[in-house]
């Protein structure tokens, strides 16, 4: 019992304060580690810059992330900071609302872009033959991000503010743009967050320590979103065409 309690550090009823003391005391001086606190490392926070600043921190292969997860009003900023300097600059999207400017054809030996997914707004740059489309399955792309196939360095995307544990969310998107954010940190890459209260904090599996955010930027812009379109006479006739193929009672799959 007596030895438990001089283990423990707490002295016995029978045992004088000063004794018990004394006893620790010893302790600690024949293995250091005995009654020691462990120090905590504090961890390093992002460096908090405005959108202009932080755009001139990129690499040269940039992934912007899908869908409303990209922060619009950086994607100009972006864009003209990699025109004004030497060599060129491989930009990554996704499906994406950025708009048609970036994706003009005298930009490509400069703001190249890669497009893993063609959205309405560089579909004319798709089919014109000026930007490179690597092909894959969504799954298989995200294998290939995570193995930095495509030497991605830098990563721009939007996250909500922190939770209690300091975790941020990425919101909106957790397809190819959780594999490439994973892949640049683990490369000591760089990370460009906009902080926007407006993105929800998701609970899954995209979410990363806010300290491995390397350039912060508040926002409160909204969100980017899809916009409901009616449907023309050719589409329309189209859909009433498949309707009559369609069973009563049949699941239907749509793609995307």
């Amino acid at each position: 019992f007596l030895a438990l309690a001089f283990v423990f550090g707490a002295p016995t009823p029978n045992i004088h304060a000063g004794q018990a003391h004394r006893v620790q005391k010893k302790a600690a001086i024949a293995n250091p580690r005995v009654g020691r606190q462990p120090k905590l490392t504090p961890q390093k926070q992002p460096q908090e810059l405005t959108a202009e600043e932080a755009a001139r921190k990129i690499g040269r292969k940039v992934y912007f992330a899908t869908g409303s997860a990209t922060p619009i009003s950086m994607v100009p900023l972006i864009r003209r900071y990699a025109v004004e300097r030497e060599g060129r600059t491989d930009a990554f999207f996704m499906s994406t609302f950025a708009s048609a400017v970036n994706f003009k054809p005298e930009l490509k030996e400069k703001f190249h872009a890669v497009l893993l997914f063609i959205s309405m707004s560089n579909r004319d740059a798709a089919t014109g033959g000026w930007t490179t489309m690597p092909r894959d399955n969504l799954f298989s792309l995200g294998k290939r991000l995570r193995a930095n196939e495509f030497g991605i360095d830098t990563i721009v995307v939007r996250v909500s503010p922190p939770d209690e544990n300091g975790m941020v969310s990425l919101g909106t998107t957790g397809d190819t743009t959780m594999p490439a954010v994973e892949s640049v940190i683990a490369r000591g890459g760089t990370i460009i967050a906009e902080m926007n209260p407006n993105v929800p904090y998701m609970k899954g599996t995209n979410r990363i320590p806010l300290h491995k955010i390397s350039y912060l930027v508040k926002s409160q812009e909204p969100l980017s979103e899809l916009q409901q379109v009616m449907p023309n006479e050719i589409e329309t006739e189209m859909s009433t065409n498949i309707a009559k193929l369609v069973p009563d009672g049949a699941t239907i799959q749509v793609g995307i």
